[in-house]
This record gives structure tokens, C-alpha cells and sequence, in this order.
């Protein structure tokens, strides 16, 4: 008979063992020195296995659960205090040591999980759920008496420092956003309680069915976070990018920057808030400087008058993201139609001869349709503001009488010689 005195004897002999060199390696980053880690592992197994089957089955899980949480909470009072990359550095180096000690403390009390921790409301007495094993209660114990008190400094420093680094440039950060993410998703699913065997089962039974209303708790956390970040980044860099930089260099700068961003999204962040993240990248980069970009003295309004059609591609490709600001670059696009035609009105050659406007506006017309095609990417919004410009500016209100009769001929040809019908 197996009685309490063999059983904290035995516990004693697995610390020597094993566990004791576990928890070191937690605490200093020693490697564990084992004679022979196989046959140490496999009398670790054993005693838990003779123990479990004589009636020690929770007081196994506790004895499990107390060195876990000794190894989790000197690391909580390690790193507590740090800040910047210290703690990041520290926080990624904790956890992987943790996750080896669980690991590790799975395989010695797998027994305990097999056979001890089971589901019993079932009528053939079999194990009904199988999570509820010691590596959950590890899990459990990690995210209660590590993850959730550090919880308020991982997501500070996880926006403020790596996301910050990450979108100034610094890729190599881009490895350690992915660890500490995929860290923050692992807590977004429920843990069991620390009860007795059926209680354990039982509480596994009420875990939420809808996998949408689970996934994004630390992540809507996280998410908040990220979102300040991103406005405070994004207000910063959109004053500075407009203040020194000229209209097509802003444009190429904020081009890059959305295409990295995508890049970004799609590295670390939950998809249900890209769409989001996205709006404020538009908002700031976009909507908020759409009109000087036009003003600018190297603007749209430049770029017309100058025929700068590569510019123009940038601008409408840049404002693509956000609809409302190609408004804009129609406004300006049929100012400029308007100045290009009333300068044919007014050259003196067609007040002598009427008839010459005919192929200076089919000439005009084709210009401006090129320029729809190849900046537009012939948007049908464009080549609408192009064609109404054009059929207010020739009538009797806006076209010399002297030429009308020859402009709206022209305009009702489709702008085409009559040779080309």
C-alpha cells in the first residue's frame, strides 16, 4: 500500500530528478544535467502512474500544478518591473522557457491526463474532452498568473515599440510581432477551472460553442491599443510627409507605405480589422491632404498644366483607396478643360477662319481622352465630367458666336473629321 509518507518521498525523488533542473532552466536559462534523461523521465512516469492508480490523481495535479505556477511566477517577478525591448526580449524568452517546462511536465504526468483527468458524465465512463489535460492547466496557470498581469505592458509594448519599429522600417521586428501574436491569440479560448475531476469536465461542457464570440477577446485588447497607435503614427507622419515633400514625391512615399502596410496587416493582424485599420490609413494620408496635394505648386493643377501624366497616374492611383477624393481631380481636370478651350477660343487664327476650330477641338477632344484612358484607367466617372465639360463650353453662353455653329457641328460628329465617320 502506497501511503502519504511514500508519496512525498516519491515527489522529493522526481524534483531530484528531473523537475528541479526543469525549473532551473526556467530561472536562469541553465541546461538541465541529466545522467541519464530517459531512465530520469521514465521513473518520473512510473511513480506517477503506481500513484495515480492508488488514489493520488489530484494530489498529483496539484503537486503539477504548484511547480508550474513556481516557474510562472518567478517569471512574472522577473520581468515586471522592465520596459522597452527589455521586456519584449524577456517576455519571448520566459514564455518559450515555460512552454519546454510544460512540455516537459506533460510527458511525466501524461498518466494523470490519460487516466485520472476524464470526462465522467457519459454513460460508458470514457473521457469526454480531451483538453482537459495537465499541459491546460500549465496553459491555464500561464495565462492567469502571467500573461493576464503583464497583460496592459505586452500590448503597450507591443504597439508602441514593435509595430512602431516595424513600420519605420525595421523588418527584423517583423519575427518577434509574429511571436508575441501568435502568443496573445493562444489566450483567446477558455480555460478550465482548478477543480476536482468532474467539476474539471463539467466545466469544460459550458465552454462557448460560437468560435466568433471566443477568438477576438485579447485580440479586441490588443486591438485598441494598435488602433491609437496607428492614428498617433499616422497623424505624425502625414503632417511631416506633406510638409517636405513635393506632390508627386508624397504621392510615391504614401503609395509604398499603403502597400507595406497591406503586408503588415496581413503578417500580424486579425483580419476582422483590417477593413478598419485601412480607413485610418485613408483618412490620414488621403481624405486629410487630398486637397493641398491638388493646390500644391507641384500639385494636380501643375501636373495638368505641365501634361505630367506619370504624376497623374500616381495621384489617381493614391486616391483610388479613397473614392471620394478623385472628386477632386475631376474638379481640376475640368478646370483644365475648360482653360484649354477657351484658349482656342480666343486664338486669333480662328477669328479669321471659323472653320480651323473644327481640328483644334477634335485634336483637344482626343488629348483629353488619352488622358482618361491612360491616368484614369478610363473611369467612368472621368470620361462623364469630360464629356459634360465639353457640351457646356460649346454653346451660344460660353463658345463665340463666330464659332459655335462649328463647335457644336464638331461635338455632334462625336469630335471626329467627317472623313473618319
Amino acid at each position: 500500500m502506497l501511503g502519504p509518507e511514500e508519496f512525498e518521498k516519491s515527489k522529493k525523488e522526481m524534483e531530484d530528478l528531473m523537475i528541479n533542473g526543469l525549473l532551473l532552466y526556467v530561472k536562469d536559462g541553465t541546461i538541465p544535467q541529466f545522467n541519464n534523461q530517459a531512465e530520469a523521465h521514465m521513473k518520473c512516469f512510473h511513480i506517477v502512474y503506481n500513484f495515480t492508480d492508488y488514489g493520488y490523481g489530484d494530489e498529483f495535479l496539484k503537486f503539477h500544478n504548484d511547480k508550474i505556477k513556481e516557474a510562472v511566477d518567478g517569471c512574472y517577478e522577473r520581468i515586471k518591473n522592465l520596459s522597452g525591448f527589455d521586456f519584449i526580449d524577456s517576455f519571448i524568452d520566459c514564455t518559450n522557457k515555460i512552454n519546454y517546462l510544460i512540455w516537459q511536465m506533460s510527458r511525466i504526468f501524461m498518466y494523470t491526463s490519460n487516466y485520472h483527468l476524464k470526462g465522467t458524465d457519459d454513460e460508458k465512463n470514457e473521457r469526454k474532452y480531451k483538453e482537459d489535460n495537465v499541459c491546460e492547466f500549465s496553459m491555464y496557470i500561464y495565462k492567469q498568473c502571467f500573461f493576464d498581469k503583464l497583460e496592459n505592458k505586452i500590448f503597450s509594448s507591443m504597439n508602441e515599440i514593435l509595430v512602431r519599429e516595424e513600420r519605420n522600417g525595421n523588418y527584423e521586428f517583423r519575427a518577434k510581432l509574429d511571436t508575441m501574436m501568435k502568443t496573445l491569440q493562444s489566450m483567446d479560448y477558455t480555460k478550465p477551472m482548478m477543480r476536482g475531476r468532474n467539476a474539471t469536465a463539467k466545466c469544460w461542457g459550458e465552454k462557448e460553442n460560437d468560435p466568433n464570440k471566443l477568438k477576438l477577446h485579447y485580440q479586441d485588447k490588443w486591438y485598441n491599443y494598435f488602433k491609437q497607435e496607428t492614428i498617433k503614427y499616422l497623424k505624425n507622419k502625414a503632417e511631416n510627409d506633406i510638409k517636405n515633400n513635393s506632390a508627386p514625391d508624397y504621392v510615391k512615399c504614401e503609395l509604398k507605405y499603403l502597400k507595406e502596410e497591406d503586408e503588415r496587416l496581413n503578417s500580424y493582424v486579425n483580419k476582422d480589422f483590417h477593413a478598419s485599420i485601412k480607413e485610418i490609413n485613408y483618412e490620414y494620408l488621403i481624405k486629410n491632404n487630398a486637397q493641398k496635394i491638388v493646390d500644391m505648386d507641384t500639385g494636380v493643377n501643375n501636373m495638368f498644366k505641365n501634361k505630367k501624366k506619370d504624376e497623374l497616374i500616381g495621384v489617381y492611383q493614391l486616391f483610388s483607396f479613397y473614392p471620394e477624393s478623385l472628386k477632386l481631380i475631376q474638379t481640376s481636370f475640368r478646370a483644365y478643360i475648360k482653360e484649354r478651350l477657351l484658349a482656342l477660343y480666343n486664338d486669333k487664327e480662328f477669328s479669321e477662319e471659323p472653320k480651323k476650330i473644327v481640328p483644334a477641338l477634335i485634336k483637344l477632344k482626343k488629348e483629353m481622352d488619352e488622358i482618361v484612358a491612360l491616368c484614369f484607367e478610363n473611369d467612368k466617372n472621368f470620361q462623364e465630367q469630360e464629356n459634360e465639360e465639353f457640351s457646356i463650353l460649346i454653346t451660344e453662353e460660353h463658345c463665340p458666336k463666330h464659332l459655335v455653329k462649328y463647335a457644336d457641328e464638331c461635338m455632334k460628329n462625336g469630335f471626329k473629321e467627317k472623313s473618319e465617320e
